[in-house]
Formats: C-alpha cells, structure tokens, sequence
C-alpha cells in the first residue's frame, strides 16, 4: 500500500523509494494535525527503511 505521508523511512522504502538521503516525513501523520520534517534515510544498511536522526550544537 501508497502511504501518501510517510511516517518514517520504512514507509518511503514501501513506497518504492531506494535511494538515501534526506526525504520529507511526517512522524505524526497518523494525527488529524501532521508537520513534515526532513530525515536522513539510510536505504541500503541490513534491507533499508532506516531513519537517521541527528542534532546539531552551535
């Protein structure tokens, strides 16, 4: 199935996305009231569909 907002980078990957790098999600997509964020998607470690997540201090 389409996921028409994906919730995380596993969803992309059922989408058919295959490629890594930074992609749009929306974690809370599953609520009435979603924000999208971009996520670093690793697609190819152990079958893919892996969020990456980093902070950054200035």
């Amino acid at each position: 199935p389409k996921h028409d907002k994906p919730m995380d980078c596993a969803e992309l990957l059922q989408n058919g996305v295959t490629e890594s790098g930074v992609h749009t999600v929306y974690p809370r997509s599953r609520l009435s009231t979603c924000k999208s964020i971009d996520v670093y998607c690793d697609m190819e470690t152990d079958g893919g569909g892996w969020t990456v997540s980093w902070t950054s201090i200035h």
